[in-house]
């Protein structure tokens, strides 16, 4: 941000994207730096749109935070859990065009899918013990059992 936020305060005009995910809010076993990573992300975003707000510039450089769930990318290839007959992989192109329109309607925060957005808040209020049998039901405890991931250097270029 330090290459380009001082320029879009000069200019009063600006839009921040940060693709965060929604593990921001939650943990997964086996994946506490990508987890923390976004639960980072998640914090400099709020703290930057405080900061705009104190500068008298959140009207004109806006903010928007994405959390998608599983992207089908490679990039978690062979993680499963337990919620696919519920919700599946998103496809790249779904997630660009959530991103697009979130851009175009200025929204703050953006969940996808959308229903994401009252149960993942939601859930860190829960009590831990619920937060462990949830994190049970769903497959977080052991969905990085069968993780391959990129292997290859072509597959690390798509």
């Amino acid at each position: 941000m330090r290459n380009f936020l001082p320029e879009m305060k000069t200019r009063k005009d600006g839009h921040i994207v940060t693709m965060s995910s929604i593990v921001a809010y939650g943990a997964g076993s086996n994946a506490s730096d990508y987890c923390a990573t976004k639960s980072a992300l998640l914090s400099v975003n709020n703290c930057l749109r405080l900061e705009l707000i104190r500068d008298g510039l959140s009207n004109a450089i806006h903010t928007t935070i994405v959390h998608p769930y599983l992207i089908r990318t490679g990039l978690f290839a062979g993680v499963h859990l337990r919620l696919s007959w519920l919700v599946s992989e998103l496809l790249p192109g779904d997630v660009a065009g959530a991103v697009f329109d979130a851009i175009v309607y200025r929204r703050q925060s953006v969940f996808i899918p959308n229903y994401f957005s009252f149960l993942v808040p939601l859930s860190t209020v829960l009590p831990v013990v619920i937060q462990d049998c949830v994190s049970r039901v769903t497959g977080a405890v052991d969905c990085m059992r069968t993780f391959r991931g990129r292997n290859s250097k072509r597959e690390r270029r798509r």
